[in-house]
């Protein structure tokens, strides 16, 4: 199945469309193509990071630039909105998550099974009997092992650490007649395992599979998702 790759920013990694002459999260202005324009007069007062033309945060250590505040208050009260909802809105992810924990994407399988992808980990709860309830089922050298926990709902969840990723698969489609599917395969230490979804869901499991690899890539980097960094900002 080809894979269909979400647009980025080339300095933050934030999502953009084709239409985009500016990143709505960093500022930085793009030309043809999704370049940047760099200017090297502009530095980041913290870390030093050469800063793009129009930057009004620094996509590696969050600092604002000065000048920027009324729009970064902007985006801090969308963001802080769109968290809240989340929370609000779907006790079966609010109730793993932690205070400080920003949620990057959620993927609903219904009204209580989701993939979440957030800043710490990937997160995973299936409603019980309901597919795709073999979504959490891990196989290694040593068999099969049994979900990590389930809570007094019936509900299979399980958590891992982006530390203890190692990687993720492309999205491929399984027939096996009785059940036709994308898989997306998740390799861990404590072994693999496959998130699935219907056989309609292309663009959902190619999307997962993008945002865990962004994850696992900024884990790896020690960056943070340009929009933590704004959800995080404090304002007198």
């Amino acid at each position: 199945m080809a894979q269909i790759t979400p647009l980025r920013c080339p300095s933050c990694g934030a999502p953009i469309s084709t239409q985009s002459t500016r990143c709505v999260y960093c500022g930085i202005e793009l030309q043809f193509g999704l370049r940047t324009q760099e200017n090297p007069t502009i530095a980041c007062s913290k870390c030093g990071k050469r800063l793009g033309e129009g930057t009004w945060l620094c996509p590696k250590c969050g600092t604002p630039v000065p000048g920027n505040e009324e729009r970064l208050k902007e985006l801090h009260a969308k963001e802080q909105y769109l968290q809240n909802d989340i929370r609000m809105k779907r006790q079966a992810l609010s109730s793993l998550l932690e205070p400080s924990e920003y949620v990057e994407f959620c993927f609903w399988l219904g009204s209580r099974s989701y993939y979440a992808v957030t800043e710490k980990r990937l997160l995973i709860c299936s409603e019980s009997g309901l597919f795709p309830g073999e979504m959490t089922v891990k196989r290694s050298r040593l068999g099969i092992y049994k979900p990590e926990f389930a809570n007094s709902s019936g509900e299979i969840q399980s958590k891992y650490d982006w530390k203890e990723v190692v990687a993720v698969g492309s999205a491929e489609y399984r027939n096996n007649y009785a059940s036709p599917r994308f898989q997306v395969e998740v390799q861990t230490l404590r072994g693999s395992f496959f998130l699935n979804f219907n056989d309609s869901d292309t663009l959902g499991a190619s999307r997962i599979q993008q945002e865990i690899l962004a994850a696992l890539n900024r884990h790896a980097s020690g960056q943070r998702d340009i929009r933590a960094l704004i959800w995080s900002l404090k304002f007198d």
